[in-house]
């Protein structure tokens, strides 16, 4: 994504803005071959002349100076240089030329191929103080300032010249320890994706077995109660049968009027005379000892009702027969 910024350009008349696509124009007409650094004075007085153009906070600055302010060196090799090793390489450098601590020093490098076996170093650098000092006057008025000599802005491709770019090309003091803080970063967020990811699985696979298991305890109880449904179905089946068995091998003395079987629990209503009943009854209660057979004589009006038949078979008694099966 381009992210718009500005340019303001020193020299030893003063400093001027501009835009990006002005900067090449406004170089080739200042002579800054010969120019040195102001003093102290002249760089303040030129600091105090400068007219903020009105933009918004956001605006980011990119501040041009003369080579020849900075200190300027080319270090060339035969062998070519890690790229992890350039940055130390460069700020080994740095500290030679202008004689100050690690800590505080501001530079940057370009790296190129020259011949075959031939590998140029080129390190600009400068004091921390003087970095802070060129930059002061645009700090409060914008985002971001970056510090770049004409040289490293003429050497940079066009691609280059978008901000990104030159974030990683401008001046900077070392950060020590900055690789191994950004590895450590990598490997605590890797560690953490990775513990997501883990503990994502681990639910989504809990969450399946969980369903499984519902499933597999539905499907068991279903089966269960099936299988409960069926047996007490054969049970009444069996009992069924052999209650209709033996109340069809009811002697020619007995005569059947109601048969009622529901599930374990039968209902017989019979005419029969008193005598025969009690033996029926014996045979019965040998032949199934788990049964529980009850005698009653039936209701009045249901026994005028069936006095013809009565009459017909030795003055038989309508009976009701309860018969309950307490096997389980």
């Amino acid at each position: 994504m381009f992210m718009p910024y500005l340019a303001a350009i020193y020299s030893q008349q003063g400093c001027e803005y501009c835009r990006p696509f002005e900067i090449d124009n406004n170089l080739s007409r200042l002579n800054y071959v010969s120019d040195v650094l102001p003093c102290a004075n002249e760089l303040e007085s030129i600091k105090d002349s400068l007219i903020a153009p009105r933009t918004g906070k956001d605006t980011r600055l990119l501040v041009l100076v003369p080579d020849s302010w900075l200190s300027v060196s080319s270090h060339f090799s035969d062998e070519p240089i890690p790229s992890k090793l350039l940055p130390l390489a460069s700020l080994s450098h740095a500290v030679e030329v202008t004689f100050s601590a690690p800590e505080t020093v501001w530079f940057g490098f370009q790296y190129q191929k020259v011949t075959q076996h031939s590998f140029e170093l080129r390190v600009v650098a400068c004091s921390a103080e003087l970095a802070q000092s060129l930059l002061s006057p645009f700090l409060s008025h914008y985002k971001a300032c970056l510090l770049m000599t004409y040289g490293q802005w003429q050497a940079l491709k066009a691609r280059e010249k978008s901000w990104t770019w030159l974030v990683k090309k401008s001046l900077s003091h070392y950060q020590f320890g900055k690789k191994e803080r950004q590895k450590t970063k990598t490997l605590w967020l890797t560690l953490l994706l990775s513990s997501a990811f883990v503990h994502l699985g681990g639910y989504v696979y809990w969450q399946a077995l969980t369903e499984l298991s519902d499933d597999a305890l539905l499907e068991s109880h279903t089966l269960h109660h099936k299988a409960s449904d069926w047996m007490s179905s054969s049970l009444e089946n069996r009992f069924l049968s052999t209650s209709l068995t033996l109340f069809q091998g009811l002697s020619t003395s007995a005569f059947p009027l109601v048969i009622k079987v529901n599930g374990n629990d039968a209902m017989l209503q019979l005419m029969v005379p008193e005598n025969d009943l009690v033996t029926l009854q014996k045979n019965w209660q040998e032949q199934h000892p788990d049964w529980r057979i009850d005698l009653s004589p039936h209701n009045k009006e249901a026994r005028a009702s069936l006095e013809i038949f009565s009459h017909s078979i030795n003055k038989a008694e309508v009976w009701d027969v309860s018969i309950s099966n307490h096997q389980d």
